[in-house]
């Protein structure tokens, strides 16, 4: 984290665009009981206090949930259930408009509680046969483009005709995770 915010500066953001507040939170914090996690608390309840009434779009990598927000289940798809908690209970309680998410590679669109969820999909690669295992329809490659006017917000995905989907499966399934567990070494055959 040190040479992150060395390099890049803080992983946490706010910007006021338009009518609009845009924050950005680092979902990599939730329930790590690191300092940093406070301290992101803190920046999102000190944003969402003082944007004298804007509409509020919150960027993060991670979901809040997959399907069902009260699940406690152990999951590496999503926030961790009790920082989720409070970070819905936050979004509600400020009427957050739009959270904008992705992590799962698949474009996806719900409500809950008056907060619009919007997974994008991804621009890299996928794992077809594990979505589909999780009765996802088959991603594709693309990306998000929101479009603010006034108070209004509205978004489309957008497919690019030379964006391939790259399918990982099977080196997935040969290899091991390429997020969860280090390749084998390429003389282990």
């Amino acid at each position: 984290m040190d040479r992150w915010q060395r390099h890049y500066g803080p992983s946490r953001w706010c910007r006021d665009l338009g009518e609009w507040r845009l924050i950005g939170i680092d979902t990599a914090l939730f329930g790590s009981g690191h300092v940093e996690e406070q301290a992101q608390d803190e920046f999102l309840q000190k944003s969402l206090h003082d944007r004298n009434g804007r509409p509020v779009m919150l960027f993060q990598h991670l979901p809040p949930f997959e399907e069902d927000p009260e699940d406690s289940r152990f999951t590496a798809a999503a926030i961790p259930h009790v920082p989720r908690q409070h970070l819905l209970e936050t979004c509600i309680r400020n009427k957050v408009a739009v959270i904008a998410c992705g992590h799962l590679h698949v474009y996806r669109r719900m409500d809950y509680q008056g907060i619009q969820i919007v997974w994008a999909p991804a621009t890299s690669f996928f794992n077809i046969v594990e979505k589909q295992q999780k009765g996802l329809r088959v991603p594709r490659a693309g990306y998000v483009e929101w479009v603010l006017e006034g108070r209004s917000v509205s978004h489309r995905l957008v497919e690019p005709p030379l964006m391939i989907t790259h399918d990982i499966g099977a080196w997935n399934a040969a290899n091991g995770s390429t997020t969860k567990l280090p390749p084998r070494p390429l003389s282990e055959g």
